[in-house]
């Protein structure tokens, strides 16, 4: 039984190539091309919106409803060490 060898990781998979002479280089490069031509592309589907969804703030504390649990202060101690700063 052979032992198997781990999958290059793609950095590493790109330094043995740039050793490659020019045209072996060229020759993977143009393989590769040819392998990402192959695969079948599947169109992304369009985020769907949920009728049930609420437009405003006070439509999504109705739709959440009351808080249960006993988590509440780390809930919130979460979110604001996740926050992020506001662009524009």
């Amino acid at each position: 039984m052979t032992a198997m060898t781990p999958t290059p990781t793609l950095t590493e998979a790109l330094a043995v190539a740039l050793r490659l002479p020019l045209r072996e280089r060229a020759r993977l490069i143009a393989l590769i091309a040819q392998n990402i031509a192959a695969e079948p592309v599947t169109p992304a589907t369009p985020p769907t919106v949920s009728s049930d969804a609420p437009g405003t703030a006070a439509g999504l504390l109705a739709f959440a409803g009351s808080w249960e649990g006993c988590d509440l202060p780390e809930r919130i101690a979460e979110v604001y060490a996740t926050r992020q700063p506001v662009e524009g």
